[in-house]
């Protein structure tokens, strides 16, 4: 009876020996895979981060060629188009900074979805894409007014006075981009032109000068292009 009961206690610690010896080698594996996950996972990121840079680096070196060639003025021709990409288009917007140094738009997302959306619309409308993004920026204080917040409308489209909606951003920036476009062929290429539809103007003092008279006139317009200058930022490296 002793034998058999130390017989049994040693084939119970055999087994226990054995699973020991499993569940070990099972965790040493199940870390082995787990570390070959993980480098897989993190060299996936890796070569991801290394893609966006490079892509970054060639969109910002385009957004400074195509700037460059870029004579901002009331009289510039907008009907231009100079052939952003949408990656190009989202770091100028980005970049873009007031008199005070404070950045524009600081919503990714937004950023996005306006360059994307003004890439697509200048093949049907063609408009200088700097041109539409000073215009859309100055006439909806840099995106952040009620009229894109409530009505995804981004150039002040209107329609018998009331500001008008539009289901989704990129219909409101598209039809936005059409109606500078349809403003410019009315009037003429050049932001000075559209100048009179765009905006009403101040009545006239009892006395002004001829540049008073000038700058009254053409505030809208010298709004816009100050504002442009301000998208320009990227290309002075700021």
């Amino acid at each position: 009876m002793e034998t058999e009961r130390n017989m049994q206690k040693g084939i119970r610690n055999l087994l226990k020996r054995i699973f020991t010896v499993l569940i070990i080698v099972t965790l040493y594996f199940h870390v082995c895979d787990a570390s070959k996950v993980l480098a897989a996972e993190e060299q996936q990121l890796d070569n991801k981060t290394e893609n966006e840079e490079a892509v970054n680096d060639t969109a910002i070196t385009g957004a400074i060629e195509k700037l460059e060639t870029l004579e901002v003025s009331k009289n510039m021709d907008i009907s231009q188009v100079m052939g952003f990409t949408a990656e190009e288009l989202e770091l100028i917007l980005l970049n873009g900074r007031d008199t005070q140094g404070n950045i524009l738009v600081t919503d990714y997302e937004l950023a996005r979805e306006l360059a994307e959306s003004i890439v697509e619309a200048v093949k049907l409308y063609p408009v200088n894409e700097m041109c539409v993004i000073s215009i859309m920026s100055f006439e909806t204080g840099h995106f952040t007014s009620p009229a894109v917040v409530k009505h995804n409308n981004y150039a002040g489209d209107k329609f018998n006075g009331q500001i008008m909606h539009f289901e989704t951003d990129a219909e409101g920036i598209s039809k936005g981009v059409m109606y500078i476009y349809d403003n410019m062929i009315a009037t003429g290429p050049n932001i000075r032109d559209i100048n009179m539809r765009y905006c009403e103007i101040d009545p006239p003092p009892e006395e002004e000068t001829k540049q008073e008279e000038e700058a009254r006139i053409y505030k809208w317009s010298n709004k816009v292009v100050s504002v442009m200058r301000m998208y320009t930022k990227i290309r002075e490296g700021e």
